[in-house]
């Protein structure tokens, strides 16, 4: 699905709502793990996140939620289609 303006698309959104959302933009083109990149996005959102423990998965989710339940953010995650690629 390459070529069809989403990256443009979320680039616009995100320019219009970075007045009044922490945008976060996490690139998925090198297929990281789940773990690493909540540990990522949390640390955008957080500069003092701790490490994730263990695998990391529930307790990351586990704290994101709680960040976006405190502040406005809009979080892009481009390039999802290469985690979907064999």
């Amino acid at each position: 699905m390459g070529g069809i303006g989403k990256t443009t698309l979320a680039v616009n959104v995100a320019l219009e709502h970075q007045t009044d959302h922490q945008v976060i933009w996490r690139s998925l083109r090198e297929a990281p793990t789940l773990k690493s990149l909540l540990q990522d996005v949390l640390k955008g959102l957080t500069q003092q996140s701790p490490p994730l423990q263990d695998d990391g998965t529930e307790e990351g989710i586990a704290r994101l939620i709680e960040e976006f339940s405190q502040y406005p953010c809009l979080l892009v995650l481009d390039n999802a289609e290469s985690i979907f690629e064999s």
